[in-house]
């Protein structure tokens, strides 16, 4: 039972960063310089084709998609699992696109990747 609490913060706190990582990238979005925290590949992965949905940057539908994942949380686990099923057919998508259409690899879309399928994992880890 301590464990489900245990990773159940584990699991808002993950979400919490998911924000908070989005937030930066469009924080470095609005900049003149680059975004990368690591390589200079991030400008042409965001400024690509693929970069924005209905003209929308990724980093806000990210705000917005982690925000209702936070919400689904508190609401119901099977709903939860759903969602968080859901975000990381997205993140295979645009992993994909990074890796095979555009070839160039963001390091910070990258990371927010990597902590969904974390997330992910962690949801049906626990009860």
């Amino acid at each position: 039972m301590k464990t489900n609490k245990v990773l159940g913060l584990i699991i808002i706190a993950l979400i919490i960063l998911e924000i908070i990582l989005c937030g930066y990238i469009l924080n470095k979005e609005s900049k003149p310089k680059n975004s990368c925290i690591l390589g200079e590949s991030c400008s042409e992965v965001q400024e690509s084709a693929y970069g924005k949905v209905f003209g929308t940057p990724w980093a806000y539908i990210g705000i917005a998609a982690f925000f209702l994942l936070l919400v689904s949380y508190f609401i119901n686990n099977k709903i939860f699992r759903i969602a968080t099923c859901l975000g990381s057919i997205v993140s295979f998508y645009l992993i994909f696109i990074q890796l095979f259409v555009i070839k160039n690899i963001c390091i910070n879309c990258m990371e927010v990747h990597a902590v969904m399928f974390l997330i992910l994992i962690l949801s049906f880890i626990r009860k």
